[in-house]
């Protein structure tokens, strides 16, 4: 099989979800970092937007989102597949992948732009820029990272909601476990399962 092309970037949470897809299949890929010449020749004409990661297949589509980029890869290998065959075990995978995508996504980006934003704005420029000077990636890096950090309140993350101590994020990592707990249960049909401490 030809190798399958992730273009994405080695700091997007969701390209590490598709990138983390691909090993577990087991799948030949190459990664190719969403520079601004990519995003200009590659991204943006064959997608219609301007988000990451976006996979080309061997049959020359490219598939944009990870949900659905999981959907188009599964198919091409039987090894560990994305979701289990039983119906209630596939709604628990499903609604994990919805919690993670969705709702952990919150206290990424919290912890992301108001506690390591210097970092993201490096790696922003870094990877767009490989060619430029130290100074000019600082400065792309602030212009890229500027429509992330300011979608915060968007979101529902502002620092009113969520102080420097950030106690949301215990109770949203204590919800988590309770949403994964049950959804353990229903999958299990109801039935009590044995977990590894």
């Amino acid at each position: 099989m030809q190798p399958i092309k992730l273009y994405g970037g080695h700091v997007s949470l969701y390209t590490a979800k598709a990138r983390a897809f691909l090993l577990n299949k087991r799948l030949p890929f190459d990664e190719i970092q969403a520079t601004r010449s990519v995003y200009k020749d590659i991204v943006i004409p064959k997608t219609g937007v301007r988000y990451v990661p976006v996979v080309e297949l061997p049959d020359g589509r490219f598939v944009q989102d990870t949900s659905e980029i999981i959907d188009a890869l599964d198919p091409l290998s039987p090894l560990n597949p994305a979701y289990p065959e039983s119906p209630g075990q596939r709604l628990a995978a499903l609604l994990m992948e919805c919690v993670a995508d969705e709702w952990l996504l919150l206290p990424a980006m919290l912890f992301r732009w108001t506690r390591n934003r210097d970092w993201a704005v490096k790696q922003f420029g870094m990877f767009s820029g490989p060619e430029l000077s130290v100074a000019q990636q600082h400065e792309i890096g602030e212009k890229l990272c500027q429509p992330f950090a300011g979608a915060l309140p968007l979101l529902g993350v502002t620092r009113r909601r969520h102080p420097p101590s950030m106690p949301c994020t215990r109770t949203s990592c204590a919800s988590s476990r309770t949403i994964s707990c049950s959804i353990a249960m229903f999958s299990a049909g109801g039935r009590r399962l044995q977990t590894m401490r």
